[in-house]
């Protein structure tokens, strides 16, 4: 039986053999390669929260960042009825993914202004869902821009990340929008598989396949380079697969 198992703190991810516990793994189907169905832990993970912010039925959404968490949100955003989907990152090629995926506009921030292209499509309003979706402050803080007067602005992606750190946000806007903030860690939810499983069931039914994320695949003995051609964007990399 193949699963995907959510390591504890204590031990990681990357080891040869690991103790899982039963209530922290997620079945995966027969068929299909192990590589398409572990695209379904992250995009489960955006699955929980997307579910945080209520509908999207009807709704615009802008979406910063397209790696495979923000082309996570662009698929599942557009598939559960978003009006707009407006997918925001400095890579040509994973605006591309984005369209495939269902993105209704895409903007390359190195390309064109950012503030005057939101407000060419959302006609002034900023979008009513805002999504963090890449890590970085500046992202974070456009997410606040440009998110309509009174929207949602759901925060993924982690700021930082070691304990202490701090991330500057521009308060002005913030306080002129009065979002409403949501952050979220499905890992954090109590519930780490359900949203996983909901994810695999999707996947098999044809609802959206994350598996076509993974876009690169290296065996265990090549991790360094795995993660250098991550690091540095090689070869339009989305995501890399390490397998045995």
């Amino acid at each position: 039986q193949r699963v995907i198992v959510l390591p504890g703190r204590e031990t990681g991810a990357l080891v040869e053999y690991m103790a899982g516990q039963e209530d922290r793994m997620v079945a995966l189907p027969d068929e299909g390669t192990s590589e398409e169905w572990l695209m379904c832990q992250p995009s489960g993970t955006v699955l929980y929260s997307v579910q945080q912010a209520g509908t999207v039925l009807g709704k615009s959404v802008m979406v910063m960042g397209q790696g495979s968490i923000g082309l996570s949100f662009t698929a599942i955003c557009a598939r559960a009825g978003a009006r707009q989907v407006i997918a925001v990152d400095p890579l040509d090629n994973r605006l591309a993914f984005a369209k495939r995926f269902g993105a209704t506009h895409t903007i390359n921030p190195a390309k064109e202004n950012l503030d005057e292209a939101v407000n060419e499509i959302t006609k002034g309003e900023g979008a009513e869902i805002s999504i963090e979706a890449a890590g970085f402050p500046d992202t974070l803080n456009n997410a606040l821009k440009h998110v309509a007067k009174w929207g949602k602005v759901i925060i993924f992606g982690i700021q930082g990340g070691l304990p202490g750190d701090m991330t500057p946000v521009n308060m002005s806007s913030f306080l002129a929008k009065m979002p409403t903030i949501i952050p979220t860690v499905g890992a954090a939810s109590g519930d780490a598989v359900s949203h996983i499983e909901n994810m695999v069931e999707l996947k098999q039914r044809g609802w959206w396949d994350p598996g076509e994320m993974a876009t690169h695949a290296k065996k265990f003995d090549d991790i360094k380079a795995a993660y250098d051609m991550y690091e540095s964007y090689e070869d339009e990399v989305v995501k890399v697969v390490l397998s045995a």
